[in-house]
């Protein structure tokens, strides 16, 4: 073959097709990384699900007007011109500027997810629901296994893409138009994953146990307040009672009674930034608010981490009048309570 001869066969991907390829193999190195304990393929889950996430939420833009996938939208209009304006290429839609030499870039992933939140009035991503956060974080942790060095324990991984799952697949059933992918490719990821998601489960409901057992050895005792991100020594009280949530029952995941004052804790896998801190300070208020009768007045309310909590972390929640544990103070904790 000469070097000006036919290079063979090409690569080509539509962006759903892509994005449906990317979902799966993510989810195929979930699976995979989960029950191997291997940490190398959970950042492969990690980056793949990423990728599916990004190019799922630019189907949607596109679905709407495919200009709104581009970072300067007024540049793709001049630069598509532009390509009309050659010879043979009159007809050149929008998405054949990504296969010209011209350059335009895509937008990039923050603004897609508020372009697709605001633009098309998709509620799920607004800035203060679940499924928004579990976006963000993975984020996060991609940015992380992609620039930096990496030391990310694997049940965060594991409960990140166990708690994006459902809502993410969830959303793409309610906007992809696509029978083929709704139809096919979403109930097959959700097969495959089904026995993953009850390992997820059992790991928080066992993270859940861990801390109940802790508040039954603390009851009564005098608690270093350094290791409840705090000042001076705790008092904590003697419970009459620790009890831990049904699962799927509003409240807090766990609630601790005594006749001084009530402790309701909230049991966090990870927490990997302010933001995702600020959530869980609102859900413990919530909690609060929710807990009617079986709370008592003004409980003291406690956040407990059982991955790392950053410096960063700890001082967003440090005046909030709540209680925080980390990782490293849960195990000081339980080797105090023995």
């Amino acid at each position: 073959m000469s070097a000006q001869g036919n290079i063979g066969p090409s690569m080509r991907l539509g962006l759903l097709e892509n994005a449906r390829h990317s979902l799966q193999r993510g989810f195929e190195q979930w699976h995979l990384g989960t029950t191997q304990k291997h940490g190398a393929t959970l950042k492969e889950a990690l980056v793949w699900v990423h990728h599916g996430v990004e190019l799922s939420l630019k189907q949607l833009l596109v679905q709407q007007n495919e200009f709104l996938v581009f970072s300067d939208v007024d540049r793709a209009v001049g630069q598509l011109l532009k390509l009309r304006r050659r010879s043979g290429l009159g007809g050149a839609t929008v998405l054949e500027l990504f296969d010209s030499e011209l350059r335009v870039l895509s937008v990039g992933f923050q603004r897609l997810v508020d372009r697709v939140c605001v633009m098309l009035g998709i509620h799920e991503l607004a800035p203060d629901q679940p499924l928004r956060r579990y976006v963000d974080e993975l984020a996060a942790y991609r940015n992380r296994v992609m620039h930096f060095s990496v030391n990310i324990p694997i049940a965060e991984v594991e409960s990140l893409i166990s708690d994006l799952m459902d809502p993410l697949l969830e959303l793409l059933e309610c906007h992809v138009i696509d029978d083929q992918f709704v139809k096919a490719c979403i109930p097959e990821i959700r097969e495959r994953a089904k026995s993953l998601t009850v390992h997820a489960h059992d790991i928080y409901a066992k993270g859940e146990s861990r801390v109940r057992e802790m508040l039954d050895r603390l009851s009564g005792k005098a608690v270093d307040g350094k290791l409840l991100g705090t000042t001076g020594t705790i008092a904590v009280p003697e419970f009459e009672s620790v009890e831990v949530a049904r699962l799927g029952r509003p409240g807090p995941d766990i609630r601790a009674s005594s006749k001084t004052r009530d402790w309701i804790v909230e049991v966090k896998m990870r927490m990997i930034d302010s933001g995702s801190a600020k959530h869980a300070l609102a859900k413990l208020q919530h909690d609060v608010e929710v807990g009617g009768d079986r709370v008592g007045p003004s409980p003291q309310c406690w956040l407990v981490v059982l991955g790392e909590l950053s410096d960063r972390v700890r001082a967003c929640m440090h005046d909030s009048g709540v209680f925080f544990s980390g990782a490293e103070d849960v195990a000081a904790l339980e080797e105090f309570a023995r």
